[in-house]
């Protein structure tokens, strides 16, 4: 694909030269040339080196053309890392590790989709105490090792339980792992001590952390942290669960307190607090839907609007609803929507997306 581009390129320059004299555009259409020329030779040492790694090509050549638009760089040089050999020694997974760190060292953004988290994977269990620790213990002092914290859980053996255990508060990823694994109720307190204090880790746990709650206090600490912490929303499902709480409550402070949060976040507590009869949540789904294209927004989004106001989700329609009946609308609990004091609300003539 790239010669065709270029081609066209080339094209373009010499046509819109030609409206100039040959003579005084002959030094520039050399230098374009040499340049063309130059791309074209680079294009295709970058694409022998990705077609001759002998590490999954396909899966290599779709993040490296990711990774182009971020660093050039470090996807060449993740291509050029060795295959790990069938067992390898622990000082060849310590190179491999080195390298894999090296050649991202330079990266801004970070997915759970990287390669890197794929490469590093492959190390396997039985490395984690000689070799990783090491490299997480560098985090302290450096920047964090993303790729290999992501990669974690699948560098943990069975064997390793009693040093995850002990460890948690030294390697609050392992708070995680531990989880996953089941020993959660051997270590509670270091992983709530994790949970409350990490935000970065905290996300991780949500899933999981109902499954080592036993007393009151632990219930009404995630309460706290879920309507005031942060990377909290997940836990909503865990928290449903506990006996004699007042959701209503819940959802109405959750809202308050996190409206403000990331713009993915407070749209889901603007619809669990709206769906409790929160008038100012509605207003804020409603006036967001001026904000964001229609046709953008998911059809968790569009369907609670529609459950909330028996309205088609027209965003000019809900506006004009909204602002028309505001001091006269309530929360019909039966009905689980919002109705209009003392006549029937209809939406304004308008076409239905």
């Amino acid at each position: 694909m790239k010669y065709p581009i270029i081609s066209m390129l080339a094209l373009s320059l010499l046509l819109a030269g030609c409206t100039a004299s040959t003579s005084q555009n002959s030094e520039q259409y050399d230098k374009i040339a040499e340049q063309l020329a130059q791309i074209n030779q680079k294009l295709d040492s970058i694409s022998q080196v990705i077609e001759g790694r002998n590490r999954q090509p396909l899966v290599i050549r779709n993040a490296v053309s990711r990774k182009f638009s971020r660093n050039q760089g470090e996807a060449i040089a993740l291509a050029q890392i060795p295959k790990l050999s069938e067992k390898p020694s622990a000082e060849e997974v310590k190179k491999y590790i080195e390298a894999i760190r090296k050649a991202s060292a330079g990266q801004m953004t970070f997915t759970s989709e990287d390669i890197q988290i794929k490469m590093l994977q492959e190390i396997g269990p039985g490395y984690l105490q000689t070799v990783v620790v090491p490299f997480l213990d560098l985090e302290k002092t450096e920047q964090q090792f993303f790729h290999l914290n992501y990669a974690l859980p699948y560098l943990v053996a069975k064997d390793d339980k009693d040093f995850v255990l002990k460890n948690i508060l030294n390697y609050p990823r392992f708070a995680a792992i531990a989880l996953e694994n089941g020993w959660g109720k051997e270590a509670r307190r270091d992983i709530f001590n994790v949970f409350e204090n990490n935000d970065f880790q905290r996300h991780l746990l949500c899933s999981k952390i109902g499954e080592i709650v036993e007393t009151p206090e632990d219930r009404a600490k995630l309460i706290e942290l879920y309507t005031k912490g942060t990377n909290t929303m997940t836990l909503y499902d865990t928290i449903k669960t506990f006996p004699d709480i007042d959701m209503e409550k819940i959802d109405n402070e959750a809202w308050e307190n996190q409206r403000f949060s990331n713009s993915w976040n407070h749209k889901q507590y603007a619809i669990r607090a709206a769906s409790r009869g929160n008038l100012s949540a509605l207003e804020f789904l409603i006036m967001e839907t001026r904000m964001d294209d229609m046709k953008s927004l998911d059809r968790d989004y569009t369907a609670a609007l529609r459950r909330l106001t028996g309205l088609p989700p027209n965003a000019d329609s809900l506006m004009a609803w909204f602002r028309k009946n505001k001091d006269r609308l309530y929360f019909d609990k039966e009905q689980q929507r919002f109705l209009v004091k003392e006549e029937t609300a209809t939406a304004p003539a308008g076409n239905e997306p």
